[in-house]
């Protein structure tokens, strides 16, 4: 037992009553053999490092949702202009119906959209990359668990919809108007 200084305040120089556990945690081990080698994946095969193609898949993903949200300002930029053309227009007694707004490039709904999509995907896949160090077992590229969690959100989604809309057939729309 190695020799300490009546002062020392570091927990890890005392002695510990446990110390006899670590030849009776190798007897376990060694009495377990073969049973015990499926534990290892927690620490993953890169020794809990992110492998290069999961931050690749990452940064793939990010590209394109940044492009999306960049696009996605410059729209509503737009319609804020239209917006204050439009007050602007009509503060001039000129008719609402003449008034012709900026309309939004299609390009910026396209690199939006196709910029979600693209995105969601590879950072989907990116994360699951990075899963594979904590399931075990789990084939991270299952196409049925993917199915399977989009079949919940989307009926989730459903639900949430219909709810409301089953409360709002059940009101009168003239009952409805009177109060707005």
């Amino acid at each position: 037992m190695p020799e300490i200084h009546p002062m020392s305040t570091n927990l890890l120089d005392r002695p510990r009553p446990d110390d006899e556990a670590g030849p009776r945690a190798i007897e376990v081990a060694t009495m377990l053999g073969d049973s015990v080698v499926g534990v290892t994946h927690i620490s993953g095969p890169h020794g809990g490092r992110v492998s290069r193609a999961t931050w690749t898949a990452l940064a793939a993903g990010a590209a394109p949702l940044c492009a999306a949200v960049i696009t996605f300002a410059m729209a509503v930029s737009i319609a804020r202009t239209n917006e204050g053309a439009k007050r602007a227009w009509l503060d001039a007694d000129r008719p609402a119906s003449a008034f012709r707004p900026t309309p939004v490039p299609l390009p910026y709904d396209a690199v939006t959209f196709a910029g979600l999509a693209l995105g969601g995907v590879a950072l989907a896949w990116g994360l699951s990359q990075g899963l594979k160090v904590v399931m075990f077992q789990v084939n991270v590229a299952n196409p049925v668990m993917y199915a399977g969690v989009s079949a919940v959100l989307a009926l989730t989604g459903l639900v949430a919809i219909l709810i409301p809309a089953l409360r709002a057939t059940r009101i009168d729309p003239l009952t409805a108007l009177r109060y707005d």
